[in-house]
């Protein structure tokens, strides 16, 4: 019974950190993907890229207690989860990359 409920908590804590990290990166990639019209608009890009710097140092430790978590209740409790939420949490890191990669080609046109 203990089980039971440790794992309902460990997953509502795990599937809020994940929507947390998602929502995150989406409006991090919104926000670098307005074109730059005037220096306004210009300001929140770059805005938005040194936000990208900052967070890259600090993402593994955001990102790895998620992925346990979800190792851990996908190992030993799989039918708790929604297929959805595995496929967010092995693609978080892969999401993460692709923001920075885009965040730089953005960077490198912005320079040239």
């Amino acid at each position: 019974m203990w089980k039971e409920a440790f794992s309902r908590d460990l997953h509502k804590k795990a599937k809020t950190e994940l929507e947390h990290l998602t929502d995150e990166i989406k409006a991090i990639k919104l926000k670098i993907e307005k074109p730059a019209q005037d220096i306004d608009s210009l300001g929140q890009i770059m805005s938005a890229l040194e936000e990208i710097r900052k967070k890259e140092s600090e993402i593994e430790i955001q990102f790895r207690p998620v992925i346990d978590m979800y190792s851990l209740l996908e190992y030993y409790l799989p039918e708790v989860m929604e297929k959805d939420e595995i496929d967010a949490s092995s693609i978080l890191d892969k999401d993460w990359g692709q923001l920075v990669k885009q965040a730089v080609d953005i960077r490198n046109n912005l320079q040239g």
